[in-house]
């Protein structure tokens, strides 16, 4: 019986495999395979084969399991312990694992992509902020200057484009 959930949704927990023992030679891509992995047993999807005509020992499986976004590390043929032969599908299904893990994945998806707005957003305003404050800036410096060369007793005698002073007789 299986428990997890890397193969949905072609198997899904609970199902049963009928699995016989194999050689390399009997792998091809595309078929399920059991393997001993850390101490326990992991079914996965063959996508390629590595074949060591020479020295079969040294031949390597790539596995990936259908739902795993990931792909196993490469797995030396004698840790492939079996061939899933067929499967039976449990009847009936107590919870919903696969569409939970969807929905987390489109939640975090979606939240991961508004927070990679608002930072740009806050990123550009904070930026704007500091070009208009650094051309207010040197536009007063400027203004500052000019005040120093000849004191104006109003600001509205300075023309804003230009900094030079207006004639009041236009």
């Amino acid at each position: 019986m299986t428990v997890g959930m890397s193969m949905l949704p072609t198997i899904r927990p609970g199902d049963l495999l009928t699995v016989a023992h194999c050689t390399i030679d009997e792998i091809h891509v595309n078929d399920i395979v059991v393997i001993k992995k850390d101490g326990g047993l992991i079914h996965h999807r063959v996508y390629k084969i590595e074949l060591n005509k020479a020295r079969p020992d040294l031949s390597v499986v790539y596995t990936k399991g259908d739902s795993n976004l990931i792909p196993d590390a490469p797995t030396k043929a004698s840790a492939v312990i079996a061939k899933v032969i067929s499967f039976k599908k449990k009847t009936t299904y107590h919870f919903i694992p696969g569409f939970l893990l969807k929905l987390v994945r489109g939640i975090s998806s979606f939240l991961h992509h508004r927070l990679t707005q608002i930072h740009e957003s806050v990123y550009k305003k904070t930026f704007y902020k500091l070009l208009i404050n650094f051309k207010n800036r040197s536009f007063f410096r400027k203004l500052n200057m000019q005040c120093m060369k000849k004191p104006l007793h109003n600001f509205s005698q300075m023309k804003i484009g230009s900094y030079k002073k207006v004639d009041d007789s236009l």
